[in-house]
């Protein structure tokens, strides 16, 4: 096998691996050098997925760095290596980012790409074929507290996410994310993380999230020390809440995880949970001038002059009355019978400025977290009406601070599992005064928005019983057969018309009998 796992309790690297072969430095590579018998040793800072090349053959990617102590203040200590075949493969399995690598057996070209990385102007090419030989020390990762950080250093650290601001683009080619964490020493470290893909930043929910930070650098700005990221920085969240799930949300396909990191996340729950006061708020808690995180579930929306308006609603009634921004509802886009039976459960929030776009792509029955949204009461006027004075207001204003934004939640998260099970319990009441015609207009009453979504997944929706005998047919061979023919088919209803039922009917006078 081309790749051999060293033991961590056999010492040092060098001492595992055959005596004939001789080390030579990165910075001594060059395109004459003698490569038989000597081998190369550093970190793997980069590892890129594996790759299938057009001829169908393997190919992986990684960037080997020297250690920090090897290197002097003169020459390019990282090096591009690429691995082909089943080395590729086996090296993908083995080896972990941050891993110790000894590579022997290696062929050197020159680097097309070292003007742009500003790498080693050559580059490693391993072929299993040609007797190429990977030793590999994966690391036993250790985590630094936080008031024992010092400058100019690249560390592991665990933290509790007191500050964020949410990913945005840069007026480059990256995103920029800022974080400030705290761990049980008390101290903060605030963190500006950048990178060219958006899901290689750490995905933070809420303030009280448990982030890990492998590979973050430390250094100096304006006297206080600050974390930025350095080559092959990568990041995991955690639910900061005692009992939530250990699943970390990540964009890594792989990440190391073991117990002595399950211990070290409960150990920090515990303590964030005495010292870290919730932002989160339900609707039914939610005070005037409070600023707050919701977790809820979009009902309806709809683009108004200068915002855009969220209908959304949490399971719980506000304990204030709540201003309505439309009066008439037609332009919403969302489910006329769930707006009308959730009519005193839901909420109005109004979007502004930077926050408008993203409101704009939201669909009715997404999960939502917004963050940072303001409760104010509306504001009063000579043409207001008195009713409306003391009436409950949403928005959410431009900017990023303090985590500003809505974040679509996966489905199968635990915030939204918490939340299904508060809609499932929501009271939903019909309106007492609704006449007879509104009855029949909603008679397809589903009960909640979570019990509708549910039913389109379901096989079937209304089953009759008459020509069971027959085969069902696509709609496509339909359409494309010569009438008259009989058909039995299996669709989901996407329209429908006429869309109330006063519409399929001619009224008249009961007593007259004019219509």
């Amino acid at each position: 096998m081309p790749v051999h796992m060293l033991s961590e309790g056999g010492g040092r690297a060098e001492a595992q691996i055959p005596n004939h072969l001789q080390r030579i430095e990165i910075k001594k590579l060059t395109l004459d050098s003698e490569c038989e018998d000597k081998y190369i040793k550093g970190h793997v800072v980069l590892k890129y997925p594996l790759n299938v090349l057009p001829n169908g053959r393997q190919m992986l990617k990684a960037v080997i760095q020297e250690h920090a102590t090897q290197q002097s203040s003169s020459g390019i200590m990282s090096i591009n290596a690429y691995f082909f075949g089943m080395l590729a493969k086996d090296f993908s399995d083995a080896v972990k980012q941050g891993g110790i690598v000894v590579v022997t057996g290696f062929s050197l070209i020159k680097s097309p790409t070292a003007n742009k990385d500003k790498r080693h102007p050559c580059q490693l090419e391993l072929f299993e074929e040609k007797k190429a030989t990977v030793y590999v020390q994966n690391p036993k990762y250790i985590y630094v507290p936080l008031n024992e950080l010092k400058p100019g250093v690249v560390v592991n650290v665990y933290g509790v996410v007191t500050y964020y601001k949410h990913p945005f683009p840069t007026k480059g080619t990256d995103y920029c994310s800022a974080v400030t964490i705290m761990d049980q020493s008390g101290r903060k470290l605030s963190c500006t993380l950048f990178s060219d893909k958006l899901e290689a930043l750490p995905q933070i929910y809420k303030v009280g999230d448990i982030v890990r930070f492998h590979r973050i650098k430390t250094e100096r700005f304006q006297g206080e020390l600050k974390g930025v990221t350095s080559a092959g920085f990568s990041a995991l969240t955690f639910d900061g809440r005692v009992g939530g799930p250990v699943i970390p949300r990540t964009g890594s396909k792989s990440y190391h995880f073991v117990e002595e990191d399950q211990r070290m996340l409960e150990m920090l729950r515990q303590w964030a949970a005495s010292r870290c006061s919730p932002s989160e708020q339900n609707l039914s808690t939610v005070q005037p001038k409070q600023f707050f995180d919701l977790t809820c579930q979009l009902v309806a929306k709809a683009e108004l002059v200068k915002s855009v308006l969220l209908k959304v609603w949490d399971g719980t009634k506000c304990s204030h009355p709540v201003w309505k921004v439309l009066e008439e509802e037609d332009i919403l886009e969302g489910n006329a019978v769930l707006m009308y039976e959730l009519q005193n459960l839901t909420v109005d929030v109004q979007v502004y400025d930077n926050h408008i776009e993203v409101a704009k792509s939201l669909k009715p029955g997404a999960y939502l977290r917004i963050n940072n949204l303001h409760a104010k009461l509306h504001a009063s006027t000579a043409k207001t009406q008195t009713s409306n004075e003391n009436h409950l207001q949403f928005h959410l204003h431009g900017g990023t601070i303090y985590g500003r934004g809505i974040q679509v939640l996966p489905a199968d998260s635990y915030d939204v599992q918490e939340l299904k099970k508060k809609l499932e319990s929501a009271e939903v009441r019909i309106h007492p005064n609704v006449s007879d015609s509104v009855l029949l207009d909603f008679s397809i009453n589903e009960g909640t928005l979570h019990a509708q979504l549910e039913r389109y997944q379901q096989q079937s929706v209304t089953v009759l019983t008459a020509h069971q005998h027959m085969k069902t047919t696509s709609l496509s061979n339909v359409k494309n057969c010569k009438p008259p023919q009989k058909f039995r088919i299996r669709a989901k209803l996407k329209s429908y018309e006429p869309n109330s039922l006063y519409q399929s009917v001619k009224r008249c006078c009961p007593k007259c009998r004019i219509l």
